[in-house]
Formats: structure tokens, sequence, C-alpha cells
């Protein structure tokens, strides 16, 4: 005998779509012949939640700034599911808010029981906010020496103050043996990575006295002026 012509109909599941176990039952499975007793025997169908992939998306701000919203694409929802639908709650970054890198993390996204959940997250990055140093302009006689070099600073967030913007250096060409005319006063030297700086020359005027040719005044030697208090 054969089990075509000894048996006939089908076996059956519970119903169900989603992830889980469900048994498999006789259905309209029957014996065709009196020749046999059926004794049947069950089995389970496991359906396993599918692999959906979730990849942050990388983001970005000035220093000073609000965060953006953190967001992330999705690969790998089945049948009609929608994002909304399949996951709950949000990504989260590393904390910080110093200007640089903070991992972006998974934070408290899950998936329903129908998803694995494969995460691939991203970078947020804070970057310097712009400063500009505008150096004042000055002005003094001719054989006086130079006066407190001061700047003021356009740009500063979170309420700072000049107060972290360590290390400032003026520097003219002007001496007090220098002739009346017009140096450029420079700045450099601030340490501060939270700021991109852009320094603007400010202009010493040396009146009175003879006047060398500009050509001359410009190979007059550097002065450093400290920082003022």
């Amino acid at each position: 005998d054969a089990a075509g012509t000894v048996l006939s109909g089908s076996l059956s599941r519970a119903a169900g779509e989603d992830a889980g176990t469900y048994a498999i039952n006789q259905g309209s499975l029957t014996l065709t012949t009196q020749n046999y007793t059926l004794s049947f025997t069950g089995a389970q169908m496991v359906i396993n939640p599918a692999l959906l992939s979730v990849t942050a998306t990388a983001v970005s701000r000035l220093y000073g700034a609000a965060d953006p919203a953190l967001s992330f694409t999705v690969s790998g929802l089945k049948r009609d599911d929608s994002v909304a639908g399949v996951l709950s709650g949000g990504l989260v970054r590393a904390a910080g808010g110093n200007a640089g890198r903070y991992a972006i993390g998974q934070g408290s996204l899950s998936a329903n029981g129908n998803y694995r959940v494969s995460f691939t997250g991203a970078d947020f990055t804070i970057n310097p906010a712009p400063l500009s140093v505008l150096v004042d302009n000055a002005t003094r006689q001719a054989g006086a020496a130079n006066p407190v070099f001061t700047a003021r600073f356009q740009g500063l967030v979170n309420g700072e103050t000049s107060n972290v913007l360590t290390g400032l250096r003026f520097q003219t060409l002007a001496d007090a043996a220098s002739p009346a005319g017009n140096y450029a006063i420079t700045a450099d030297g601030i340490s501060n990575g939270n700021y991109q700086i852009t320094y603007v020359d400010g202009l010493l005027t040396v009146t009175g006295g003879g006047v060398l040719p500009p050509l001359v005044a410009e190979t007059a030697p550097v002065t450093t002026i400290t920082k003022p208090v």
C-alpha cells in the first residue's frame, strides 16, 4: 500500500501570522480504507521573527545650537507592515556638548515580536561655531610706547564670555622708534576647540614725527603685546 491510496485530505495548522509557535493538526486527513486505524501525532510550525535592519542617519550641528532630531532608515519590513506600526522608542546619542563626534546608539528603539532588530549606528557631530576676533584700532604719538591692544568678539554662544578664549596675542610692526604712519595690529593664539576663529586686523595709527616710506616701516621689528586683562 502507498500513502496516496490509503490517505486523503491534508493537515492543517493553528491560525496566525505573527512570530510564534502554531500546532500542526490532523486537519482533514483521513483513511480511505478500513484496513488501517489512524493514529495521528502532531507537531509544531514555528514562525521566527524577521530581520529588520535599522541604520541611524548621521547628523551635525554647530556648537551652541540645539540638537536636531535623530532619524534612521529601515529595510526588511514584511507584508504591509509600517515603521510606525513595528517600531517604538527612539535613538539616543552619547552625552556631550563640546565640539566633537558622539556615537548615535539604539537607545530605546525596539521592534514588536515579529522582528529582530539589527542596528547600525552613526556619528552625531558638533562642529565648532564661527567666531570673529575683531582687533580694535588704536592711536599713539610717535616715540611713545604702544598702548594696550584690545579686541571684540562676535559669535560667542551658550552665554560664554571672553574668559573661555585663552592665549590671545597681539602683534604689530610698530615700536617706540617707528615713525608716524599706519601699522596693522594682528591677533592669534586663541585655543578653544569649540570655535572656528577668524581674526580681523586692527590699525595702529602713529601720529607726529617724520614719516618713513612704507617699505621701511614694514621692516620694523615685531612687538608682541600681552593680552588685555
